[in-house]
């Protein structure tokens, strides 16, 4: 687990957002991007929309907090993250309009991304920036700076 964890740490902040945003754009925009074999059922896109855009809202977050140092954080920027992965999905689901033959807009869709992303930020402010600031100070504390009170 420590060669993950050191390797997650030589991964400059911004490439993780900007493979997560590739990844969505792949699967938003392509023909087919999941394998008709795969087991479906009623409602499973509109799942995946959600958790993508979860996992969309934590990767901008968790690259920006190593940007910033996890406890330099603001809570004003971190709700704009939010809001630009909910305006993703919806350049995303505009995008399907004109750039694609067999995929469409739907509304659905994108209240899927924007509850995906809102769930991302809640949890990431709740839960998982105490687990971010340990993950990314263990590499940073011998480099911080000390506080003027």
């Amino acid at each position: 687990m420590n060669k993950i964890k050191k390797l997650i740490h030589t991964i400059p902040a911004g490439i993780p957002s900007v493979l997560i945003v590739a990844l969505d754009a792949y699967l938003s925009l392509a023909s087919h991007p999941v394998p008709s074999s795969i087991p479906t059922f009623e409602g499973a896109d509109k799942v995946v929309h959600f958790l993508l855009y979860f996992i969309i809202t934590l990767v901008f977050t968790y690259d920006y907090a190593k940007h910033k140092f996890p406890h330099h954080t603001v809570l004003n920027k971190e709700l704009l993250l939010m809001v630009l992965a909910m305006l993703l999905g919806l350049v995303m689901e505009s995008m399907q309009l004109g750039f694609t033959e067999e995929r469409s807009f739907e509304y659905y869709d994108i209240v899927a991304n924007a509850a995906g992303a809102a769930t991302g930020f809640g949890v990431q402010r709740l839960w998982l920036m105490k687990r971010f600031r340990r993950f990314l100070g263990s590499r940073h504390r011998h480099h911080h700076h000390r506080h003027r009170h």
